[in-house]
C-alpha cells in the first residue's frame, strides 16, 4: 500500500497536469472518431477515424500548439453534454518551458564540464583578476562553500521525495481484490477477460435452454385449459350449461321441497290428532267442573258463594280454540309425489350431463395433446440457440486465441519494463548517492584544510605583519638548495573531486529530456484520455460519443453477425445507450448481493426477443388453423342430443303440475291457525289454583269438593304435556311456511321449461351446433396468444437480464482504470517520479556547478599570494618546480 505522503505526491502531480488543460474538449475522442452524415436521416453521427502517422501528428500538433482549435467530435455531440466553457490549453507554455529547461540544463552541464578542464589547463589560475584583493577571494570562497552546502541540503531533501516517488512506481498496483504487482495485474486482466469470453456462449446457451423450458411450460399450461374452456363456452352457447346449472339448482331446491312436503304429510295427521285429543280432554274436564261447581256452589254461604259463582263463570278458559278444517292438507300430499317424480327426472338429467362432460373432457385432452405436440416452440427458438454457437466460433474463440498468443508477450514486456525501471532507478540512486558522498566528503575535507591553513582567516592587511615571506606552517623543505621555500597545493585530490560528480552531471540532460517527455505524455494521458473516463462530465461526453458511433455502426454490425432474416425477425435490438457508464457504474454488483447485474438491461436493452414475432410464425399459425378444423370435426362427432331426456313431455307435465300446485296453494290460513296458541297454559294453571283454594276447605265434608280438586289435578297433569304439543305444532307451522315460500320456485320451473325447449331445439340442429365452434375457438386462441404474450414478455425480460452478466466486466474495467488512470495509476506514478526527478536535478546540478567553482577557488587560495606572501609571478616558479 502506498504511504500517505506518496499518495499526496501523486494527487498533487495529477492536479498539476490537469491545470495544463482546464477545459473539456473531447480529448482523444477527436482523434478516434470523425463525423459522418447518415444519408437516409441526414443525422450527423460518428465513425472510427483512420489511424496513421499523419493523424497522430496532426492531433499532437493541435493539442500542444494550437490555442483555440476546433474539435470535430465535440461540435456534433448533443448540446446537453457539451461543456459550458471552452478555451485553449497551457500545453504550449509547458512545451516552451520544457525546452528552456533542457537548454539551461545543457548549458549548465557544459559549464560544469568546462570548469575542471579549464582549471587543469590554467594550472590553478584564479578566477579573479590578478589585481583582485585577497579579501574578495576569501569572501567568494566562503560564499561558494555555503551556497553549495545549502543547495546540497536542498537536493538531498528532494532526493528523499524522489525516492518515495520512485518507490511508488514499483510497489503493487491496485487490483479489485488484493494488491498485486503490475505483471500480476496484467495476468489477472488477461485471465479474467478470457474467462468472460469463454463463459459467454456457455452461459447464454444455458440461460436460453432454461428460458425455452419455461416457455414450453407456460405454453403447455395455457393449452391445457384452452380446449376445456372452448368446450365450456360451447356448452354455454348451446344453453346446455345454463340448463345443467338450473337442473342442479332445481334438483336441490325441489329436493328440499320434497323433504318438506313429506314432513308435512307425515306430521300433519299426527299433530292434528294430538290437538284433537287434547281438545277432547279439556272439553271433558270443563264439563265435569261445570257440573260439580253447579252442585257445590249453592251449598256455600256468602262470600264463598259469590266467589264460587265467579269461578264457575270463568270455565271458558279451558276451551281449546282450534279448527282442524283450517288446515290445508291435500296439496302437500300431492306435491310429495310430484317432487319425488321430478327428482328422479332431474337425477337422470344430471347423470346424462355427467356422461357428456366426461366425453368432452376426454376429447379435450386428446385435442390438447395433439396441439401441444404440434405447437412446439423449441423449433422456433432453435435459431436463438444457434446464435451462441455462432458467437463461440466467430467471436469469442478467435479473441481467446489472440489473447493467448498476446498474453506471454505482454506479460514479458511488462516484466521487462518493470525490471528496466528498477535497474535505471537503482543505477540513478547509486550515481546520485556517489555524487552526494563526493560533495559532502570534499566539502568537509576542504573546510578542514581551510581551517588549518587559515585560508579564510581575517587579517588587518593583505601583507604579513613581520614582513616574512611565506607561511611557516605551510612551508616544506625543498630538494633544490637554491629554493628556500616551496608553497604546496591542497593536499586533497581536487581533480578527483572535480571529476567524480561529472558522472552524474553527464546524465542530467538526458534525464531532463526524458522527464519533460514523460510529464508531457502523462499530462496528455490524464487530460485527453483519463479525464473522459473518470470525471462525471467527461463520462457524459464519452457516452454521447459512443452513442453516436454505435448508432452509425449498429445496423451493419447486426447484419454482418447474422445473415438470417428469420433470426433478426425474432430479435429486438435497439442501439445500446451509455455503454461506458453502464459498464463502470450499473454493472457493479451491489454489496452483499448474490445477483449479478445483466449487461443488456444496463445498456437499455430490457427485452431483446420480439415475442409478437415469435407467436406469429407461419408454422404456428398453420398449426392453429389446422387444429381449428380438427376441433370442429371432433365436436360434431359428439352426440349432444343424448342429454335430452327421453320423457321430455312427462317432465314438462310434472313441472306444470308442480307449478300449478304451488301457484294454487295458499297456506296462510293454515300457518295462522298453527301459530295461534292452543290454550293459555299460565292462565289455566292460575285458574286451577283458585278453584283448588276454593274447594280445599270442604274436601272433608263435600264429595263435589273432592271431585273438583281431583279434576284440577288432572287438568294440570294434562297441561304439563302441552309443551311438546306446542313444539310439534310450531314445527308444522314452519314447514307450511316453507311450503308457502316455495311459491317462488314456479319462476325457476318455468325457466326450466323454457330452457329445456331451447336446448332441445339447438342440440337437434347440426347447423346451430357447428355455428359457434369457430368463433369460440378463435376467441380463445386470441386470449391464449394474449396470455402467452404477457408471460413470454416476462420470461424474455428475465432472459435478457440473465443471459450476459457484467459484474466481471466491471471488475476488469475498474482494474484497468486503476492501473492506467487516476492519481494511483501507473502512468501518473511514473509522471510523479519524473517530475520529482526534475526537481532533484535542478538543485543538484547547480550544487555540482558551484562545487566545481568552490574547488577551483580552494586550490587558488591554497597557492595564492594572499596566504603565501609572495607575488604571483614568483609563485609560478615554485609551482612549476613543485610539479616537476
Amino acid at each position: 500500500m502506498p504511504l500517505p505522503i506518496q499518495g499526496l505526491l501523486a494527487e498533487n502531480f495529477q492536479k498539476l497536469t490537469n491545470s495544463l488543460q482546464p477545459y473539456e474538449t473531447g480529448g482523444v475522442l477527436n482523434f478516434l472518431f470523425e463525423p459522418v452524415t447518415n444519408v437516409n436521416t441526414s443525422e450527423v453521427l460518428l465513425k472510427l477515424g483512420i489511424l496513421h502517422g499523419t493523424t497522430i501528428k496532426n492531433f499532437m500538433v493541435k493539442v500542444l500548439f494550437e490555442q483555440n482549435p476546433i474539435y470535430q467530435v465535440l461540435s456534433v455531440l448533443p448540446q446537453e453534454v457539451r461543456p459550458m466553457e471552452t478555451g485553449g490549453s497551457h500545453y504550449l507554455g509547458f512545451v516552451v518551458t520544457g525546452i528552456v529547461v533542457i537548454v539551461i540544463t545543457l548549458a549548465l552541464m557544459i559549464t560544469t564540464l568546462i570548469i575542471p578542464c579549464k582549471s587543469q589547463r590554467s594550472g590553478s589560475r584564479p578566477l579573479q583578476k590578478k589585481t583582485e584583493k585577497p579579501s574578495q577571494a576569501k569572501n567568494c570562497y566562503l560564499a561558494l562553500g555555503i551556497t553549495t552546502l545549502v543547495l546540497l541540503m536542498f537536493a538531498m531533501f528532494c532526493f528523499v521525495f524522489t525516492y518515495l516517488a520512485f518507490d511508488l512506481t514499483v510497489i503493487d498496483a491496485d487490483q479489485s481484490s488484493n494488491p498485486a504487482t503490475l505483471q500480476q495485474t496484467v495476468t489477472f486482466v488477461f485471465n479474467q477477460t478470457k474467462q468472460i469470453l469463454q463463459d459467454l456462449p456457455d452461459q447464454g446457451l444455458r440461460v436460453t435452454n432454461l428460458t425455452i423450458s419455461s416457455v414450453e411450460s407456460s405454453v403447455n399450461k395455457e393449452l391445457s385449459i384452452l380446449v376445456p374452456n372452448i368446450m365450456e363456452e360451447l356448452l354455454v352457447s348451446y344453453k346446455a350449461r345454463g340448463l345443467l346449472d338450473l337442473v342442479k339448482q332445481l334438483s336441490i331446491t325441489v329436493g328440499w321441497l320434497g323433504n318438506t312436503t313429506r314432513y308435512v304429510t307425515d306430521e300433519q295427521t299426527k299433530v292434528l290428532d294430538d290437538i284433537q285429543r287434547f281438545q277432547g280432554k279439556m272439553s271433558g274436564y270443563q264439563t265435569i267442573l261445570q257440573k260439580a261447581l253447579n252442585k257445590f256452589c249453592p251449598n256455600l254461604t256468602d262470600p264463598e258463594k259469590a266467589t264460587c259463582t265467579n269461578v264457575t263463570n270463568r270455565l271458558s278458559l279451558l276451551n281449546v280454540d282450534f279448527n282442524a278444517s283450517e288446515i290445508l292438507t291435500e296439496p302437500s300430499i300431492a306435491l310429495s309425489g310430484l317432487t319425488e317424480l321430478f327428482g328422479l327426472n332431474m337425477t337422470q338429467l344430471i347423470q346424462q350431463f355427467d356422461k357428456l362432460e366426461n366425453d368432452l373432457r376426454e376429447r379435450a385432452n386428446a385435442i390438447s395433446s395433439k396441439i401441444q405436440k404440434e405447437l412446439n416452440l423449441q423449433t422456433q427458438f432453435q435459431s436463438l440457440l444457434s446464435i451462441w454457437n455462432t458467437v463461440k466460433v466467430n467471436v469469442t474463440q478467435p479473441v481467446i486465441n489472440q489473447l493467448n498468443a498476446l498474453q506471454p508477450t505482454v506479460e514479458s514486456s511488462t516484466g521487462n519494463a518493470v525490471t528496466l525501471v528498477l535497474g535505471i532507478g537503482h543505477s540513478l540512486w547509486t550515481v546520485f548517492a556517489l555524487c552526494f558522498v563526493v560533495l559532502i566528503v570534499y566539502l568537509a575535507l576542504n573546510a578542514t584544510e581551510a581551517k588549518e591553513r587559515q585560508l579564510i582567516a581575517l587579517e588587518a592587511s593583505d601583507q604579513p605583519a613581520d614582513g616574512q615571506i611565506g607561511n611557516p606552517m605551510m612551508l616544506e623543505d625543498s630538494n633544490n638548495p637554491n629554493d628556500h621555500l616551496i608553497f604546496p597545493k591542497s593536499r586533497n585530490h581536487i581533480t578527483l573531486g572535480q571529476c567524480l560528480p561529472l558522472i552524474a552531471v553527464i546524465t542530467f540532460p538526458i534525464l531532463v529530456l526524458l522527464g519533460v517527455l514523460g510529464i508531457s505524455f502523462v499530462s496528455l494521458l490524464n487530460n485527453e484520455g483519463c479525464s473522459y473516463l473518470e470525471r462525471n462530465s467527461g463520462i457524459r461526453i464519452t457516452d454521447a460519443a459512443l452513442n453516436l458511433y454505435l448508432k452509425y455502426l449498429w445496423p451493419s454490425l447486426i447484419t454482418k453477425q447474422n445473415n438470417s432474416s428469420k433470426i433478426l425477425d425474432l430479435l429486438t435490438l435497439p442501439v445500446p445507450q451509455n455503454v461506458y457508464s453502464a459498464l463502470r457504474f450499473r454493472c457493479q454488483r451491489a454489496e452483499n448481493s448474490t445477483t449479478s447485474p445483466g449487461l443488456l438491461p444496463t445498456l437499455g436493452l430490457s427485452n431483446i426477443i420480439n415475442v409478437t414475432a415469435v407467436l406469429n410464425q407461419p408454422e404456428l399459425l398453420k398449426v392453429i388453423k389446422d387444429n381449428e378444423n380438427n376441433l370442429v370435426n371432433e365436436i360434431l362427432k359428439i352426440n349432444f342430443s343424448r342429454i335430452i331426456p327421453a320423457n321430455v313431455d312427462e317432465l314438462l307435465k310434472t313441472v306444470s303440475n308442480i307449478t300449478g300446485y304451488l301457484d294454487n296453494s295458499n297456506y296462510s290460513t293454515t300457518i295462522a291457525a298453527l301459530n295461534k296458541p292452543i290454550i293459555n297454559v299460565s292462565n289455566v294453571l292460575e285458574y286451577m289454583k283458585q278453584i283448588r283454594q276454593l274447594v280445599n276447605p270442604f274436601v272433608n265434608t263435600s264429595n263435589e269438593a273432592i271431585l273438583i280438586r281431583d279434576t284440577t289435578d288432572d287438568v294440570e297433569l294434562t297441561l304439563s304435556n302441552v309443551t311438546q304439543l306446542n313444539e310439534n305444532v310450531k314445527r308444522l307451522a314452519n314447514a307450511f311456511d316453507t311450503l308457502q315460500k316455495f311459491q317462488n320456485l314456479t319462476k325457476q320451473l318455468e325457466n326450466l321449461n323454457t330452457t329445456l325447449l331451447i336446448v332441445v331445439k339447438i342440440l337437434t340442429n347440426r347447423t346451430q351446433v357447428e355455428q359457434p365452434i369457430r368463433p369460440i375457438y378463435q376467441a380463445n386462441i386470441r386470449r391464449l396468444l394474449q396470455n402467452l404474450t404477457g408471460q413470454l414478455e416476462q420470461l424474455m425480460t428475465q432472459f435478457t437480464s440473465n443471459v450476459i452478466s457484467c459484474d466481471r466486466l466491471n471488475m476488469v474495467l475498474m482494474t484497468v482504470l486503476n492501473v492506467t488512470c487516476g492519481s494511483n495509476g501507473q502512468p501518473n506514478r511514473l509522471g510523479t517520479f519524473t517530475f520529482m526527478l526534475l526537481l532533484l536535478i535542478c538543485p543538484l546540478l547547480l550544487a555540482v556547478l558551484l562545487f566545481q567553482l568552490f574547488l577551483w577557488q580552494h586550490q587558488y587560495l591554497c597557492l595564492c599570494i594572499v596566504n603565501q606572501g609572495i607575488p604571483f609571478y614568483l609563485f609560478t616558479k615554485y609551482v612549476e618546480q613543485d610539479e616537476t
